[in-house]
Parts: structure tokens; C-alpha cells; sequence
């Protein structure tokens, strides 16, 4: 549990072996274009979700984020895709194939069978002006499924909506065949030299599937409108009933002080409820056997940036403050609890700030941030 790996923009995967002490770069392999601002220097794909296969701690699954619309041997869709590495990330390959669209958004393997991997992707039309095909590349759905490793996938059939994209794929681990896929969807506007971007009131929201992505249930209706379009979420490990999702308002309909709201569900999405604040980033413990117990990230909260929940999030108290922390250049992204201790809290944040509790969030240490980077 001392072994850690983070993502950070513009600079690729670091590892740590010794509890955050130290860190070292760990990108070799991974295909990145030259900085625009220093055409010296290589800028990795932003790391988007780092996957540790269960059964084999050295075998990692990598995919970048903020990635063109592109098969994976297309210019721009090469950086994407999905990075494995079996050497705990000492060398990183490639197993997403020809013909399919590079531009993932999330993804999990399944628990109880590393073999099977859901790779979510983002279904818009490419963006950049070289591209051979002008329309979604996805027919069927925001999902790829693999049952061997990576050897052949399958589009799975979510069904499909315009600028349709998967936010996040949770599998429960009690019982594989139940998957939850969020998805959101937006318009974009392509101009000369700009992409503008377009809410959309038409979403499927949270997916629920009981069969292993056969089938598939929308659950937006579920959640008030607009509010149906999660950006973000999680769901309990030892609770698939509970989850929270938050949701993202934008565009010119929307003011630029709109009233955001996160929302939670105890019933696996059947009902949803306002949380009491507003949490942008929530994650559950993976200790808590009733999966009540949430970290927050509350931007807007008046006791403080970091909150917990001990009730599956339908109250929020304030936890220990990182000073860093300013909602504006340093925001925070995630948190991971220790595997063996649930007292170890690991937070990470935007420029790439990582920071450590050993007492449950009570206090925090700050153990990674850009100036300690090494390239």
C-alpha cells in the first residue's frame, strides 16, 4: 500500500514506492506530441483514470483524457485509447485496436474477471480538420467491452444521443454482471477558430445494467431537469444501492453563478436527493461495510473545502482543511483511501497537488506538488 500512481497534465504518470516520499516519472512507451511551447520537450496525453488489476498489482490500465474523436492509428487518436503496462508502469503498450474510437473517457475492469474490460468513450464527430470521417464513429453505444484482454472488443449497445459521452463506468464487485455507466451529453458548435459547446436537455443520465452491458436502463428521469447529466460520481463497493453523481449546468441559457447541485441515491438510482451542499468531487470508503461513509470536495461550503458524510450523503461535516486548497488555481480531483488502512486518506488536486492524512482526514500533509515534479 505504499506503491502509488498519479496522473498529472501535461507531465504523464509518476510513481511513488515509498508512501509519497518520492516520486519518479514512469511514461516510457506512451506516445506524446512535442509542447507547443517548447518543441524540445514531449507533453504526454492528460491521464484521465489509472486502473490497478486486482489480481496482478503490476499490471496497470491507462486512458488519457481530452482526446480527439479518432480511431487509434489516426493522428491525434494515437495518444488515446488504453495504456497496459506489466511492469508496474515501467514500460507502457497499446491494446486498443484499428478501428475503434480512441477517445476514452472512463474505465474499469471487471473485479472478478481481469480478463473483461469497459473502455467508455466520448461519441462526438472528430474535431481537427484532417479528419477522413466527419461523423460519430460509435453506432451503437459509448462503450467497448473486451472479454480477453484486449485481443477483440465489442461496442456494447447503451444506445446513443448526439455528443453522447461516458463520465464514468462502476462495477459492483459483489456481482459483476451489474454495471453503472454515467454518461452526459453536449452539443458542440465548430467555427473557424472555435469550438463552442451547447447544453443539451436530451440525456439518459446514469445507465444501469444487471447483465453485463446487455441491456440496458436509463435512469435520468430519475433526477430533476435539468440535472440529468453527470459529469461526475461514484458509486459504493460495499453498497451498489448507493450513489452520489454531480451533475454540470453551462452554456448561455445558463448564468455563470447558477445554483450547481450534486445529488445522492441509497435505492441504486431509482430515487435521487439533493445533497445538503453541493460536492463537487465525492468517493466513498472502501472500508465502510454499509457504504455510508463519503470524502467531499464542497468548493461553496462555508466551513471549509473538504467535507465527509456518514449517512450515504444526506448530511455533510467539515473535515480537516489542506491550506493549499483556493477553488480557483487548486482545486481537488479525487480522493483514495489505503487498501490495508482506513485511516490513510490519499487527495489529489490540479497542479499536480497530491496529500496524504493518517488520521482520517482530520489533518493532511502535502506530499506531491509541480515544483517537486521531476521530468
Amino acid at each position: 500500500s505504499n506503491i502509488l500512481y498519479v496522473g498529472i497534465e501535461g507531465k504523464g504518470i509518476y510513481k511513488s514506492t515509498d508512501g509519497g516520499v518520492t516520486w519518479n516519472k514512469k511514461s516510457r512507451g506512451i506516445i506524446a506530441y512535442p509542447d507547443q511551447q517548447n518543441l524540445q520537450q514531449l507533453c504526454p496525453p492528460d491521464p484521465n483514470r489509472i486502473v490497478i488489476d486486482p489480481t496482478n498489482t503490476q499490471r496497470l490500465f491507462l486512458s488519457p483524457g481530452d482526446i480527439s474523436t479518432g480511431y487509434i492509428d489516426w493522428p491525434y487518436g494515437e495518444t488515446g485509447g488504453i495504456w497496459e503496462s506489466l511492469d508496474g508502469a515501467e514500460s507502457w503498450h497499446q491494446i486498443l485496436k484499428e478501428n475503434l474510437n480512441a477517445a476514452g473517457t472512463s474505465l474499469a475492469i471487471d473485479p472478478q474477471n481481469p480478463s473483461i474490460i469497459y473502455f467508455g468513450i466520448n461519441s462526438d464527430p472528430a474535431t481537427f480538420d484532417e479528419a477522413p470521417i466527419k461523423e460519430s464513429l460509435n453506432k451503437k453505444g459509448v462503450m467497448y467491452k473486451t472479454v480477453d484482454g484486449g485481443n477483440t472488443w465489442e461496442e456494447i449497445n447503451t444506445g446513443m444521443l448526439p455528443g453522447l459521452q461516458a463520465s464514468g463506468i462502476f462495477i459492483n464487485p459483489q456481482n459483476s454482471q451489474q454495471i453503472m455507466l454515467l454518461t452526459q451529453a453536449h452539443y458542440h458548435e465548430y467555427g473557424e477558430n472555435y469550438i463552442k459547446e451547447i447544453f443539451s436537455y436530451e440525456q439518459f443520465g446514469p445507465l444501469k445494467s444487471v447483465d453485463g452491458g446487455k441491456t440496458w436502463t436509463k435512469l435520468a428521469a430519475n433526477l430533476p431537469a435539468p440535472f440529468q447529466n453527470p459529469f461526475d460520481g461514484d458509486v459504493a463497493k460495499k453498497n451498489f444501492d448507493h450513489m452520489i453523481v454531480r451533475p454540470f449546468l453551462f452554456g448561455e441559457e445558463f448564468p455563470s453563478d447558477v445554483q450547481q447541485k450534486s445529488f445522492y441515491s441509497t435505492d441504486g438510482g431509482q430515487t435521487f436527493t439533493e445533497t445538503s451542499t453541493y460536492i463537487n468531487i465525492g468517493r466513498y470508503d472502501p472500508h465502510d461495510p454499509g457504504g455510508n461513509h463519503l470524502f467531499g470536495y464542497a468548493p461553496w461550503y462555508a466551513e471549509g473545502d473538504l467535507v465527509e458524510s456518514k449517512d450515504a450523503g444526506a448530511t455533510w461535516e467539515p473535515l480537516g482543511q489542506a491550506a493549499e486548497i483556493d477553488n480557483i488555481k487548486v482545486k481537488v480531483t479525487n480522493f483514495v483511501w489505503n487498501p490495508q488502512n482506513p485511516d490513510t486518506v490519499y487527495m489529489s488536486g490540479t497542479q499536480g497537488y497530491v496529500w496524504k492524512s493518517t488520521d482520517g482526514g482530520k489533518n493532511w500533509k502535502t506530499v506531491l506538488e509541480l515544483e517537486k515534479v521531476k521530468e
